[in-house]
C-alpha cells in the first residue's frame, strides 16, 4: 500500500502546475520495497520544487533582462546568430528560475516505521521563510 501512496503523491505533484520535478520519482510495480530497503539499502525519496510566485516571475524577467542587457552592452553576445540570443537568453531565464524554485522545495520519502511498516515523511523547506538567527 506504501508503494500506492507515494506514487499517487508523485503523480499529484508532477501533475499539478505549482510544482517541478527534472525527474520521475514514482517507484516501477514490480518493485518489492521491502526487500530493496533491507537488503539492498536502497531510499526512496522525491523532491519538487514550488514554481516561483508572480513577484518570483518579475525578479527572474528583471534579473535576466538586466543580465541580458550587460552582456549586450559589453559585446559578448554580439558575435552570436539570432538563434544561439535566443537560446542564450533561455538559459540564462533557466537559471534564475532554477535559482528562485530551489529556495522553496517540497521532498518526501519512504521509511520503515516498525517491521514490514512504512510511512511516507513529507518535508516542506522555504528559505525565504527561516528566522536566520532571529527571533529563536
Amino acid at each position: 500500500m506504501i508503494k500506492i501512496r507515494y506514487n499517487n503523491l508523485c503523480y499529484q505533484l508532477k501533475n499539478n502546475d505549482k510544482y517541478l520535478s527534472q525527474e520521475d520519482w514514482s517507484i516501477p510495480d514490480n518493485e518489492d520495497i521491502s526487500y530493496e530497503m533491507k537488503v539492498n539499502g536502497k531510499s526512496y525519496q522525491a523532491v519538487f520544487f514550488q514554481w516561483p510566485t508572480e513577484i518570483g516571475d518579475s525578479i527572474i524577467h528583471d534579473q535576466t533582462l538586466a543580465n541580458i542587457m550587460l552582456r549586450t552592452l559589453s559585446g559578448e553576445l554580439s558575435n552570436l546568430s539570432e538563434e544561439d540570443r535566443h537560446k542564450e537568453i533561455e538559459k540564462v531565464y533557466l537559471e534564475k528560475l532554477s535559482a528562485l524554485s530551489s529556495n522553496k522545495r517540497v521532498w518526501f520519502n519512504i521509511s520503515e516505521q516498525e517491521f514490514d511498516k512504512y510511512v511516507i515523511v513529507m518535508y516542506y523547506e522555504n528559505v525565504y521563510n527561516l528566522n536566520n538567527g532571529r527571533d529563536l
